[in-house]
């Protein structure tokens, strides 16, 4: 009966604990950093979604965020560093950098570096669909020579017409075509730090393009 009061007793501790925690997650900055690392031990994240922009110009047949209105004011940047360098994220070990299109923001490059500077230990991986090769390329240039360890993961869901239809837009094949070929340049000059793979969405349309 000892043995069961006390193994109730710790359990109600931990959970009042893990309840305190989870709620102080959403006190001020300040707050959290006066109560110190330590307490956040058990809910820090290890994984992050990151969207660096709602803004998309891909009409996807499987996605809406094409059509809804972007945020007027996305985090600069700076803002992001600020955020990532709290206590909270100090044990991220994976966060991608996606959207909406995030080869959309022109400061693509300095997002990649400012979450780096964060949390360096943390592998990023760049989600993209492809649309802007001349962005997409030079900002995984800059974030390398910057020390990034990176991957690119490039959105593709058929060949030629068939990504075209399946994105909604007319040519869209051709820059994934050279954008993938362009990082395949800089994965043979930067080796292991920079990573490319190549994914898609399965549904209904791709289903039978899947080769089991």
């Amino acid at each position: 009966m000892l043995t069961r009061t006390t193994r109730a007793a710790t359990t109600g501790a931990r959970a009042l604990r893990n309840l305190s925690q989870h709620l102080l997650l959403a006190s001020p900055p300040r707050v959290r950093r006066a109560l110190g690392p330590r307490f956040f031990d058990e809910v820090t994240p290890k994984f992050l979604w990151l969207e660096a922009t709602s803004a998309c110009g891909n009409r996807c047949k499987f996605c809406s965020i094409g059509r809804n209105v972007p945020q007027s004011r996305p985090l600069a940047p700076a803002e992001l560093e600020t955020a990532l360098r709290d206590p909270l994220f100090r044990r991220l070990r994976i966060v991608v950098v996606s959207g909406g299109e995030p080869t959309l923001r022109p400061d693509l490059d300095a997002i990649l570096t400012s979450v780096h500077r964060a949390v360096p230990a943390a592998r990023i991986v760049l989600s993209t669909s492809a649309p802007l090769p001349e962005r997409v390329v030079p900002a995984v240039e800059a974030a390398l020579r910057a020390g990034v360890r990176l991957e690119v993961g490039v959105s593709v869901d058929g060949l030629g017409p068939k990504h075209d239809a399946m994105r909604g837009v007319p040519g869209l094949f051709d820059s994934v075509d050279r954008t993938l070929r362009e990082l395949t340049a800089l994965r043979r000059a930067w080796g292991p730090r920079l990573r490319v793979i190549v994914s898609m969405v399965i549904c209904d349309d791709t289903l039978g393009d899947v080769d089991a």
